[in-house]
């Protein structure tokens, strides 16, 4: 506690705990890989040569390129899930009881090598300013004990305890911020374990509202869709959507799967990006777990008004703006079948509305639909229900399942 405190030693102490964490987690996977990927890739081919291209049936994989790979490869595995009622789908299985021996490139480790780079050089930078503010602080008689440094945001935002047992006078740490760092700053205090945890960070200069709603389709109990909100002590946010293949309980847990991930990598000192390649690099090593699910990864920065989205294989978002409702596409498989390039930046605006969808919504409205449906003088939560009861009028027994994600920036 005497020590001097260097930001550099401190932040990537925390960082290196994270990623420890991720290498045990993946290296217990790695225990148990064998890999046959080629030769599912091979098979893939040789079975759309053989069947799918002389099959007739009206089914939604034969006019969809990536419901025909999930349902293919899920079948190789023997899920018993014969979803499309295929003839050959008993002649899809392969065997995965090969000895195979493979030379896996993590993209993942890439990726936090560069971020590991680019966060220290980050950290020489800024660390004037946060000595500054530490000295002021002792200067006022609070002494930092621990301080925790988010530097993979894209604006102010850290974390700190005091050794000192002064009462926490809010005007007085709001204005130190200002003064050491040049920004219009904003603080919470949050009780942890019988300790004050104070949070300083960018001042918001957006807020949000939002409301969501899952449903399943008719004949089911479970929805196969799922969805993850998640919100941080900076006033950002995380909106994750997921649609597992199919409808029920299969699809329930193929979607839950992926945002129990996306949940865990979230609480560790990474940028977006690098999440979803660590979640990638986890699918990538389950190949005996043929599940696969789409992804819709929104990540809204209230500080600076961005919206940084990430598309795997979903449907099309939308975003009204200025009496406008503009499409987001999808240019990628779903997750464990391709790699990340669907991927958007966008300023936002008060008074944009976002709308996260499943196809449940958007293979029975079109864009006009929605776009009549749309009125930002209402609330997230009638907008939601407006939606999914325009999906009731056109589809008075509910084909799919359900999810919608509004999110309203005021």
């Amino acid at each position: 506690k005497n020590k001097d405190m260097t930001i550099e030693f401190d932040y990537i102490n925390n960082l290196f705990k994270d990623f420890q964490i991720y290498i045990s987690d993946l290296n217990r996977e790695y225990e148990r890989l064998y890999s046959i990927n080629k030769i599912k890739d091979n098979c893939l081919e040789n079975i759309i040569t053989t069947y799918c291209n002389n099959c007739n049936k009206n089914t939604l994989c034969n006019h969809k390129v990536d419901k025909r790979i999930s349902f293919i490869r899920s079948s190789m595995n023997s899920s018993n899930n014969n979803i499309y009622d295929c003839p050959n789908y008993d002649k899809f299985y392969l065997d995965s009881n090969i000895d195979v021996k493979t030379s896996y490139e993590h993209s993942a480790i890439k990726e936090l090598t560069y971020e590991l780079e680019f966060l220290y050089n980050q950290s020489l930078k800024l660390s004037k300013n946060y000595n500054i503010f530490i000295r002021e602080l002792n200067f006022h008689g609070y002494k930092i004990d621990t301080i925790d440094i988010n530097i993979s945001d894209s604006t102010l935002f850290f974390s700190f305890t005091l050794s000192s047992k002064k009462p926490i006078i809010t005007d007085l740490f709001v204005k130190l911020g200002c003064k050491s760092f040049g920004e219009n700053v904003a603080l919470k205090v949050i009780n942890k374990d019988n300790q004050e945890i104070i949070y300083m960070f960018k001042k918001p200069k957006i807020k949000l509202e939002y409301s969501h709603i899952t449903l399943p389709k008719n004949s089911n109990i479970i929805s196969g869709d799922n969805f993850y909100i998640k919100k941080n002590h900076n006033d950002s946010y995380i909106f994750a959507l997921s649609d597992g293949m199919g409808s029920g309980h299969q699809a329930y847990i193929e979607s839950a799967d992926a945002l129990k991930l996306i949940s865990t990598l979230s609480s560790y000192h990474f940028s977006i990006k690098t999440i979803l390649r660590l979640l990638e690099n986890f699918y990538n090593l389950r190949i005996d777990y043929d599940k696969y699910a789409t992804l819709d990864l929104a990540f809204v920065n209230t500080a600076n008004s961005l919206l940084t989205l990430y598309k795997l294989g979903s449907t099309t978002s939308f975003i009204y703006h200025n009496h406008n409702l503009i499409s987001y596409e999808n240019k990628s498989l779903p997750l464990k079948l391709d790699d990340i390039n669907s991927f958007y930046e966008i300023e936002l605006f008060k008074s944009d509305i976002i709308l996260l969808l499943s196809d449940g919504v958007t293979d029975f409205l079109t864009k006009d639909d929605l776009y009549s449906t749309v009125d930002p003088s209402i609330s997230s939560a009638e907008l939601m229900l407006r939606i999914a009861n325009k999906v009731k009028e056109k589809e008075s027994i509910l084909k799919d399942d359900l999810s919608i994600i509004v999110i309203k920036v005021n």
